[in-house]
């Protein structure tokens, strides 16, 4: 039977890969064993015994090299986890654009190549952090509106902001689906992910339309607004440095940033008064047929 145990050591001795097809990984290490070279392993006094003289080199191997492959299923999938955490922790600390294969690996505390055997590339890591950005906002939001009536506009607009202010990876993530994200996964990938964006959306409009007076059709065009707008001013809102830097320095040119979470609650306030009020809404009224008044 194939054990889970750790992976063969990447000498290409035949001594040492017969030993290891042999070994049962269950078996005790001996502690008394102090190298890891060859002529060393077979002259241990545990040789006769080869499940501990295979643990004890492998021991020194692992020691020397921290980076080890992930062989059973729990392992791949807490590898997975683990490079997805990693990749979440460079975009909130750093921002999106620092988030690299490379450094994802050494976040993650494996080797670079490690990476591709369970994502494709960084836009499919991305993509996944997207979603789960998608979850979390429309859980959040079914929250906040549960067993609520008749918010006012000014109210909604400030749960949608203030939710999406707390969630800055994810409002920066915004920006960067349309532009490249979407456009350079495979076409099974990004299917997935705009069914979950849709899903999410769906559980959005469902909790705003519970909570106000807007509709499905008009819940479902203020989520499209306001993710629309979300991803320009999070951008505006949080400029480089060396714009940071261009503000500080020519005071004149700073009226151009924008403090994102009061801009985009006074915007989506007025969204939603636009759809609310009584022209907008006769200009949506289906047209009568010709005679009738």
């Amino acid at each position: 039977m194939k054990s889970d145990g750790p992976p063969r050591p990447a000498d290409g001795e035949a001594r040492l890969s017969l030993l290891l097809r042999r070994t049962l990984w269950t078996s005790t290490p001996c502690c008394s064993f102090a190298s890891a070279d060859t002529a060393t392993v077979t002259q241990c006094p545990c040789v006769v015994n080869n499940a501990r003289a295979l643990r004890c080199y492998y021991r020194r191997m692992t020691e020397a090299n921290p980076f080890q492959r992930a062989y059973s299923r729990h392992h791949k999938q807490q590898r997975a986890a683990d490079l997805l955490a990693a990749a979440r922790t460079l975009g909130t600390r750093d921002g999106v654009r620092a988030v690299t294969l490379t450094a994802i690996a050494t976040q993650a505390g494996v080797h670079a190549s490690a990476v591709r055997r369970y994502y494709a590339s960084r836009e499919e890591i991305l993509l996944a952090l997207t979603e789960e950005g998608y979850r979390d906002w429309a859980h959040d939001i079914a929250t906040r509106l549960a067993g609520r009536q008749d918010v006012t506009s000014g109210e909604l607009a400030r749960i949608l902001t203030a939710s999406l202010a707390e969630r800055q990876l994810f409002c920066d993530l915004l920006t960067h689906v349309t532009l490249s994200l979407e456009r350079e996964v495979s076409f099974e990938r990004v299917h997935a992910f705009k069914s979950v964006a849709i899903i999410a959306v769906g559980t959005l409009a469902d909790a705003i339309t519970a909570a106000s007076t807007l509709n499905q059709d008009q819940a479902s065009d203020l989520i499209t607004g306001v993710i629309a707008m979300t991803a320009p001013l999070w951008q505006a809102g949080h400029p480089a440095e060396t714009l940071t830097r261009l503000y500080a320095e020519e005071p004149a040119m700073a009226h151009i940033g924008i403090d994102f979470e009061p801009t985009l609650t006074r915007l989506t306030t007025a969204l939603i008064d636009g759809m609310t009020h009584p022209e907008h809404l006769s200009a949506q009224d289906p047209p009568r047929p010709l005679g009738q008044s």
